[in-house]
């Protein structure tokens, strides 16, 4: 239970830094916050589904961080059509 909420951390703090970087073409601070919230557990999940193994917290984190940034840039690309 306590991983979920270091997932969800990475994605806030990796939303908080996009906002940084996007200026004007992101959702917000509080849009890309929890757009990138919901990437790192999708990237946590994702890989659970796929039977792919991450051992050790440290690894789980670069992976949900990575899940937020897809997300995230996923939206933005998917925003701009």
């Amino acid at each position: 239970m306590l991983e979920w909420l270091y997932f969800l951390a990475v994605g806030v703090v990796v939303g908080a830094v996009a906002t940084r970087f996007m200026r004007g073409r992101g959702f917000g601070l509080w849009g890309n916050t929890m757009v990138a919230a919901l990437g790192g557990l999708a990237g946590i999940l994702l890989l659970d589904l796929l039977g792919l193994a991450v051992y050790g917290l440290i690894a789980r984190l670069i992976m949900a961080a990575v899940g937020a940034i897809f997300l995230l840039g996923s939206l933005g690309m998917v925003r701009r059509i």
